[in-house]
């Protein structure tokens, strides 16, 4: 995502994955948005006047045979500004070629 390159990304994202985004609208209303990987994709991979920058901060790691779960706080900036925080939560399948994500829930807060 620094380096703006869309190689890593597509190569980690297995073919049917799904994002998806929880968050309070302004009205106070629970919200799920769903994206699409190949947009997501487009946009970190895409040169920015100022670098996305994603910082996780931990993470917790549960397996099962080909299923992995990852939960990991974040905060995210453009340039030296951050713009948002939250949890990130992967879900990975353990393919033929290695780790996949094949599902990211994440929740985004400005405050």
């Amino acid at each position: 995502m620094r380096k703006s390159d869309s190689t890593v990304p597509r190569n980690v994202f297995h073919a049917n994955a799904r994002l998806q985004t929880t968050f309070t609208d302004k009205d106070g209303k629970p919200m799920l948005k769903q994206d699409s990987v190949e947009k997501f994709i487009g946009q970190v991979g895409t040169p920015h006047a100022e670098v996305y920058d994603e910082r996780i901060l931990s993470c917790e790691i549960r397996t099962d045979d080909n299923l992995a779960t990852v939960w990991a706080p974040y905060e995210f900036y453009v340039g030296s500004k951050i713009s948002h925080r939250g949890v990130n939560a992967f879900q990975l399948f353990k393919s033929e070629t290695g780790w996949k994500i094949i599902n990211i829930t994440d929740t985004r807060r400005k405050n």
